[in-house]
């Protein structure tokens, strides 16, 4: 059902009976004797994600690169798409709706609600890739549709853990608010060790 999914969506955009003919020929001809039908398939709707304007494309191969790397809760992901460079805080003006971060990635998303009630939680809903074959597939392929992904991902979890808010010595209570209002702060401060050791390795796989 993916991969029907994955062809449907790819048409959606055709208006004309030429340019469904167009896009139907393009499917058959997309996959390579030894390619897997998958491969194939996202291969396709990397190259439609393309096809949108600059802003969306570059916000749908950030999007792809935290959510392949680890899921994210929905705020958490907001939140990393909202950084800026050399900011001292984050813009709230700047979050995207989920809906535009999903219409981006046309259809490489999903999200699954994890029930955190028997921990005293509330329920988190997080953003992962729609297939185990997608993650596969973007993580093999990363340097090729985002060159310097790990850096730019690190470099947005410094800016992030850098902002000013986090600066002052607060009291407990008053940092778990705090927290809760800058929901990648926790994201940010566990990963980016693990995100600046990648760029290590890649480095040294090429010395």
């Amino acid at each position: 059902f993916l991969l029907a999914k994955l062809h449907m969506d790819s048409l959606t955009t055709t208006l004309t009976r030429k340019t469904l003919k167009s896009a139907l020929q393009k499917l058959r001809d997309a996959q390579e004797p030894s390619e897997s039908p998958y491969d194939a398939a996202y291969a396709t709707t990397l190259q439609r994600i393309e096809e949108q304007p600059e802003n969306i494309v570059r916000m749908a191969k950030q999007t792809r690169a935290w959510v392949t790397y680890a899921p994210l809760g929905v705020e958490e992901l907001q939140h990393a798409l909202a950084i800026e460079d050399d900011t001292e805080d984050i813009d709230l003006d700047n979050v995207l709706a989920l809906e535009d971060i999903f219409s981006a990635c046309a259809g490489l998303l999903t999200t699954l609600e994890s029930d955190l009630s028997s921990c005293g939680m509330p329920s988190r809903r997080s953003v992962h890739l729609v297939h185990f074959t997608a993650q596969e597939y973007l993580h093999r392929t990363l340097d090729e549709w985002f060159p310097g992904a790990y850096l730019k991902m690190t470099r947005d979890c410094f800016t992030y853990l850098s902002y000013t808010t986090f600066s002052s010595r607060l009291c407990v209570k008053w940092r778990v608010e705090k927290y809760r209002a800058y929901p990648f702060h926790g994201y940010a401060a566990s990963i980016w060790g693990h995100l600046a050791h990648e760029i290590e390795d890649k480095h040294n796989a090429k010395t």
